[in-house]
């Protein structure tokens, strides 16, 4: 059994997955319950079998077996990204496809579901778990979100190893103006004052709108902007969403986040981490190789539950302002996958 003093949601939910996938339980002392907790166990119970826990007091998680297949949840007045991302570790290690309809908010303040599709999603490309797929059949903003999801991931035996230890240079800036119910002017000049603004870093730059009636989305009216930086092998992202503020000022605070998200990663944007750092713990015993410049405060918590649930090991030389992480996975391999 492994005790831990509880963390926010996010890291939760990540801990429940490790739970999951090591078979070891956890307990978490003086534990306070709220109604994200509560739907995210919800949905554990869904996609595993014979998954169990208490909650008294303490909390104590006894994972089951994972399973996947067919289902539906509503993510209440939470953004359906808190539950993907932790889903996206559990997914490719299912017995049957996972395939979940989301109901709830995909658009508000925290990461996006677009994000989730653009940037996630290549994470996992990039582990060889190519059978993948979002669809946004409604665009829900807050309040009242009512968007709705689709994901469906495929499982594989086991994860591959990578190797992106070398520089890159950027090669394009990709924009997209999302809404719902909102005036046409806004994305247009959103658009142009897009285009103005990054050119001056790459040439090779494109923005796209994907504006949804009353019938492709949730009752909240509201607009998001999302740009999207690559190389050959990386990527990095920002997001802000529409308010009061001028067009101006949400465009300069875009590129000033990109910008700085550039200045902070190196191989994946800093945000990812530790997503990737989960999966290069369960990739094989050869070596991964990845360049990273910054760590955050939640990818320092997440490290040290790695190595607490799979006794990750990683090693790291320093290369002027970057480090070059040598990551040694534990060999996990989907127990329950049918062979075909």
């Amino acid at each position: 059994m492994i005790i831990l003093e509880q963390p926010n949601d996010n890291i939760f939910s990540f801990i429940l997955v490790y739970g999951i996938i090591s078979k070891k339980t956890i307990k978490i002392e003086k534990f306070k319950k709220n109604n994200f907790i509560t739907s995210f166990l919800n949905l554990i119970e869904k996609i595993t079998v014979n998954t169990k826990y208490e909650i008294k007091e303490n909390f104590v998680f006894y994972p089951g077996d994972i399973y996947g297949g067919k289902d539906i949840h509503d993510c209440l007045v939470y953004n359906i990204s808190m539950y993907i991302i932790p889903l996206l570790i559990l997914a490719p290690f299912t017995k049957k496809e996972m395939q979940i309809t989301f109901t709830g908010i995909t658009n508000n303040r925290q990461t996006s579901i677009d994000m989730i599709r653009l940037a996630y999603l290549k994470v996992l490309k990039d582990f060889g778990v190519e059978n993948i797929e979002i669809k946004i059949l409604k665009r829900g903003f807050e309040p009242e979100g009512k968007g709705e999801v689709f994901f469906r991931c495929g499982n594989v035996e086991f994860l591959n190893n990578i190797e992106k230890s070398r520089e890159e240079k950027l090669i394009k800036i990709r924009g997209m103006v999302v809404g719902s119910k909102i005036n046409s002017s806004i994305p247009h000049s959103l658009i142009e004052l897009i285009k103005d603004g990054v050119t001056n870093f790459t040439e090779n730059v494109k923005v796209y709108t994907d504006l949804r009636t009353s019938t492709s989305s949730g009752p909240s009216p509201g607009y998001q902007l999302i740009l999207y930086a690559e190389g050959k092998k990386t990527f990095y992202f920002s997001e802000e969403l529409g308010d009061e503020r001028l067009c101006s000022s949400l465009v300069t605070k875009a590129i000033g986040d990109l910008i700085k998200s550039i200045k902070n990663s190196e191989s994946y944007d800093v945000k990812v981490l530790p997503l990737v750092f989960t999966f290069l713990a369960l990739t094989s015993h050869n070596v991964s190789e990845i360049r990273i410049r910054k760590i955050g405060e939640d990818c320092k918590i997440i490290l040290n539950y790695l190595k607490i649930f799979f006794s990750y090991r990683y090693s790291f030389k320093r290369e002027e302002k970057n480090k070059i992480i040598n990551s040694f996975g534990n060999g996990y391999r989907n127990i329950y996958r049918t062979i075909k």
